[in-house]
């Protein structure tokens, strides 16, 4: 008894790529993450720069 595979979305719908909300949510989350880096930067001393680019020439 195997059941044929319907998809969610069928492959005919064209979905758009950015949108509103996917806009909103990855500004949000850029201040998050950019906001917790920087905290825990400044907390421990360490955090991701480009100090490695010119610690290499």
């Amino acid at each position: 008894m195997k059941k044929e595979f319907k998809p969610y979305i069928s492959a005919d719908q064209v979905l758009p790529e950015i949108t509103k909300t996917s806009i909103i949510m990855g500004v949000t989350l850029a201040i998050v993450f950019g906001a917790a880096n920087a905290y825990l930067g400044l907390r421990v001393g360490l955090t991701v720069s480009w100090d490695g680019l010119f610690l290499s020439r």
